[in-house]
């Protein structure tokens, strides 16, 4: 996603997304060897919590399922708030080279908006007639 974004061209992120999906279908299958039933359990519950998906419900089911991964597969779940945190991407993928945007000409007439504007004009309190 991040190479589509910089690049605006999704032709030259094909070898990532082939990589991407490749990554993802190995987790899926080592999944389904290793927590399979843990993972329906838990997918069960969270499916049947409604259309708000509230997985609090699902805290049990999730347990098993958490330990079964941490054990099987070596993965831990992340801390709350850890998709949401900012961080930096590192990639052998060259910068893409911005474009720089060219202003177009100022239109002759008009006045120049980055000039602070008369002090006798305005909605001050100050300025208003008594």
């Amino acid at each position: 996603m991040l190479c589509v974004s910089e690049e605006k061209d999704p032709r030259k992120c094909i070898n990532e997304g082939k990589e991407v999906t490749r990554c993802g279908w190995e987790f899926y299958r080592n999944l389904k060897k290793n927590c399979q039933e843990e993972f329906n359990v838990y997918h069960d519950c969270v499916d049947r919590s409604g259309s708000s998906m509230d997985i609090y419900r699902c805290r049990k089911p999730q347990a098993p399922f958490d330990q079964c991964m941490k054990e099987k597969m070596n993965m831990e779940r992340p801390p709350i708030g850890y998709f949401s945190r900012a961080r930096i991407h590192h990639t052998k993928r060259e910068m893409p080279k911005l474009n720089e945007e060219v202003l177009p000409e100022k239109i002759p007439g008009l006045q120049d908006f980055r000039s602070p504007p008369k002090k006798d004009l305005g909605t001050n309190y100050g300025n208003m007639p008594v």
